[in-house]
């Protein structure tokens, strides 16, 4: 009875530590790729499925995706973007206009290596953006009705 107790109360401790996303294993999975596709940390994975042995997953089981609270997700605004076949890191941050070390480290990543199928998080403008007016090389100027181009210049 007192194991019984025990294992309650520790899997009460671990539920109310983070929230989950159901994940079901498919026919080659690892927990490594796993992680990768889902945009998590092995690590995370691995502390949210303690009771999981990565050397023996198998096809249907279910894992647990630890997905960030709900207050913490809404005040960083991201987009997510599944790599496709082909894709690279560095094409991806270059047709959403942001830097490959950006995408590495809102994503979590130690180095440039996607997966096909792979979720990630494309950070908005203004996670990554300097604040407003630097680095400003520019001014815009309106040209009013009956004004000329060379006018401004």
């Amino acid at each position: 009875m007192k194991k019984g107790i025990l294992l309650l109360g520790i899997s009460l401790s671990f539920a109310l530590a983070f929230e989950c996303k159901d994940y079901t294993v498919r026919k080659g999975d690892s927990l490594e790729k796993i992680a990768k596709r889902e945009g998590v940390s092995l690590e995370s994975l691995k502390k949210a499925n303690k009771n999981i042995d990565e050397r023996q997953l198998k096809v249907g089981q279910k894992l647990c995706i630890p997905v960030k609270s709900a207050k913490k997700a809404t005040s960083e605004k991201y987009a997510i973007y599944e790599v496709k076949k082909g894709d690279t890191l560095q094409k991806i941050a270059e047709s959403f206009g942001v830097d490959v070390e950006d995408l590495k480290e809102f994503n979590g990543l130690k180095d440039e290596k996607i997966v096909e199928g792979q979720k990630i998080k494309i950070p908005a403008p203004k996670a990554i953006s300097k604040k407003k007016g630097e680095d400003k090389d520019y001014e815009l100027y309106t040209i009013k009705r009956g004004g000329r181009l060379k006018d401004v210049a």
